[in-house]
């Protein structure tokens, strides 16, 4: 492959859809170390999701379009090898945050493996899959950072539900792709529909558990913080009522641009209200 061919499946701008994970892990830390701060999200942001990428890619040879890449290219060995080589620098990153921060990133990579692995492929079984993400990537990311970057952690149910509610829009494009190879991901388990109703549960279940996480650690702010995180939030909320809306009388309107769209005004959205929380909590 050539080197423009495996920075692409690196998938780096992706990762700005993660980082709403990273930003509650700080937002519950307390206050905050820089200099680990920088290598967290530098192993997180830079190297190891990349690297999860990568080894997603190698192991789904997609023809059609993944997260962040609408027309992937083809992949050989060498792309499984910038993955391994590229996950190795991360934990190295990480481990100049913290040697437990690394450990934990090390368990993250292990979860991403026996996602995509071909030998275990956790991706092709609706539930583990589910599990995987929003436990793996999610609770574990979150509990590694609030742990590592101050002094503790919270909650990490919010970052658990986040994930279930926008981990299934992200497969909703591929049921094709997916019956195709013969596996059953969770979004061609539930169905199209089943997607939506799925998403939307898991942001309702959000919502209460992201006030009281706010009312816990920001109590004297709590007005401004809910504005922020409104703020944030309701453009993709709008436009995840006007894709169902679609959705529900053209099944066909659940495609790659309206997921990327949705995937770019919820993460956007979150990382812009997630940063000004920090700001204000200072």
């Amino acid at each position: 492959m050539s080197p423009l061919h495996l920075l692409l499946h690196l998938r780096l701008p992706f990762s700005l859809f993660l980082a709403p994970i990273g930003l509650l892990g700080l937002l519950a830390a307390g206050p905050l170390d820089g200099g680990r701060t920088f290598w967290i999200f530098l192993s997180l942001h830079v190297f190891l999701y990349s690297a999860s990428n990568a080894f997603n890619s190698f192991y789904d040879k997609d023809e059609g379009p993944i997260g962040g890449l609408k027309n992937p290219p083809p992949v050989d060995k060498s792309l499984l090898h910038t993955s391994l080589v590229w996950e190795f620098l991360g934990l190295i990153c990480a481990y100049m945050a913290s040697p437990w921060f690394a450990l934990l990133m090390f368990l993250y990579g292990l979860f991403s493996k026996l996602y995509s692995w071909d030998k275990t492929r956790w991706k092709a079984k609706p539930l583990a899959g589910l599990l995987c993400i929003i436990f793996g990537q999610g609770s574990l990311t979150f509990l590694a950072v609030a742990w590592t970057a101050g002094n503790g952690p919270l909650s990490s149910g919010v970052s658990a539900l986040i994930l279930w509610g926008v981990y299934p829009l992200t497969q909703v494009y591929q049921h094709k792709e997916d019956s195709r190879r013969g596996e059953t991901s969770y979004s061609l388990w539930v169905g199209i529909k089943g997607t939506f109703v799925s998403s939307v549960l898991a942001f309702s279940l959000a919502a209460p558990v992201f006030i009281f996480f706010l009312y816990f650690l920001m109590p004297q702010d709590l007005l401004v913080s809910l504005s922020l995180l409104g703020f944030g939030l309701v453009p993709a909320l709008v436009y995840l009522g006007m894709w169902m809306h679609r959705v529900w009388k053209d099944e066909n309107a659940a495609d790659f641009k309206s997921t990327m769209t949705m995937n770019i005004l919820a993460s956007g959205g979150l990382n812009l209200a997630l940063t000004a929380l920090l700001i204000l909590r200072g």
